[in-house]
């Protein structure tokens, strides 16, 4: 098994030098399993496991296993715990899933790792059919998410394991039908596969050639759409989408987690300025000729900082601020401002937008306006507002940047020092 492993992720290429591998590892036998292969083919990688805070209890154990495994192989160990109780009844395994990805991709690793097998494949297709969504399976890689383990059955990792004597957990609760992916492949596959063995072979084989089907109608599909990329959010024109309805426009999101349904919902509403649609991953705003898509980011809270100490470089989202004293006033441009030292606090706050915002943008002879109707009038439309840093002063926004400043904190010459900030998008590095 370790050689058909060592020439499959060789001939794939999947672990380049110089990258930062992350493993997502529960302590069952699966991950188990991929562990020891990994380490056998000499790669360095760290490991990634969530506690579901499951099981009486029992989660607490397999994070323990997990995380004394890692110390004992010194190996980087992260672990993120969640709390069941804030899930909705019934929908703790979706939801549990998506925190977990979500977990993994903020540690940054250029490469992240996960155990799934062959039979995972068979759950997912008939998971996806029952439920009627499509005949999809899991693939092998998206973006920076790497299966290696697909080419193998869940029979030939039992094998690997028992024979090495490698230790793993046993989590009871994938025994419960009260899951659904745990009744389909209990109370489904195992008979159909029992009754006839080659099912197995023949849906997957199914599953691939729609994939493939897809695969063509994507291609066609993107030259009936002109998009365009504009930093972390891409336009879509709205016109062929209109032209060809809802059918186009699941073919267009669909790969980005939105199903038939919501592109029933979108076409219904495109000409609803403003209507927002999410999937798992992205979000989706209908703005006045585009529909515009941004995948969805980990909320960033406000961030106070001190202004005693300078020069300061600050990180916010995807924006990079380097703040200095100065004697004299320069130039305003989009990405520099400048304040009156004396009118600012010890402690300045970068946040974004909230409803009810008002501030006194420059040049309107100091008359206050909401927020949301000076993004109206620059035509800045809704996911963009949600990612534009705020420059607070005590409850006064000084500069929605890079916009505008606000009136009243307007530096004349000869009032220095001066808080000159400069900004920069990280998205265009």
């Amino acid at each position: 098994m370790f050689n058909r492993f060592l020439n499959h992720i060789n001939s794939k290429k999947f672990f380049p030098n110089k990258k930062r591998i992350l493993l997502a590892v529960s302590g069952g036998m699966d991950s188990m399993c991929l562990y020891d292969l990994m380490k056998q083919a000499g790669l360095t990688f760290s490991v990634g496991h969530v506690n579901h805070d499951t099981r009486s209890g029992m989660s607490d154990s397999d994070a323990l296993f997990v995380s004394e495994l890692c110390q004992k192989d010194t190996i980087e160990y992260h672990e993120l715990k969640l709390d069941k109780s804030e899930f909705e009844e019934g929908n703790f395994q979706a939801k549990a899933r998506m925190l977990r990805y979500d977990f993994f991709k903020k540690l940054d690793y250029d490469i992240i790792v996960t155990a799934h097998h062959k039979d995972d494949i068979l759950e997912s297709i008939m998971l996806n059919f029952v439920t009627g969504r499509s005949l999809n399976g899991i693939h092998e890689r998206i973006d920076n998410i790497i299966r290696p383990l697909l080419i193998f059955r869940k029979d030939e990792i039992r094998e690997y394991v028992l024979r090495k004597n490698l230790l793993y957990v046993e989590d009871l609760s994938n025994s419960q039908m009260y899951y659904e992916r745990n009744f389909i492949r209990h109370m489904l596959i195992k008979p159909l596969t029992e009754r006839n063995p080659d099912s197995f072979k023949k849906i997957i084989g199914l599953a691939q050639r729609i994939e493939q089907d897809q695969e063509l109608l994507a291609f066609l599909v993107n030259g009936l759409v002109n998009k365009e990329q504009r930093e972390d959010r891409i336009y879509f024109p709205i016109g062929p989408l209109i032209m060809y309805g809802p059918t186009l426009i699941f073919q267009v999101f669909r790969k980005e987690g939105f199903n038939r349904a919501q592109a029933n919902d979108i076409f219904s509403s495109i000409n609803t300025v403003g209507a927002r649609f999410e999937s798992n991953s992205h979000e989706l705003i209908i703005d006045r000729e585009h529909l515009v898509l941004k995948e969805k980011s980990m909320e960033i809270s406000d961030l106070e900082f001190s202004i005693n100490n300078l020069p300061v470089e600050i990180k916010f989202g995807n924006a990079l601020f380097l703040i200095t004293e100065v004697k004299d006033l320069g130039s305003y441009t989009d990405s520099i401002a400048y304040f009156e030292r004396s009118m600012i606090n010890k402690k300045l706050t970068l946040r974004y937008w909230k409803e009810g915002d008002i501030f006194s943008p420059f040049g309107l002879g100091g008359h206050r306006q909401s927020l949301k109707k000076f993004f109206t009038n620059e035509k800045i439309d809704l996911l963009q507002k949600k990612s534009i840093p705020l420059i607070v002063n005590d409850n006064d926004i000084i500069w929605v940047v890079p916009f505008r400043t606000n009136e009243k904190y307007r530096s004349e010459p000869g009032n220095g020092p001066y808080l000159k900030i400069e900004y920069k998008s990280t998205l265009t590095e």
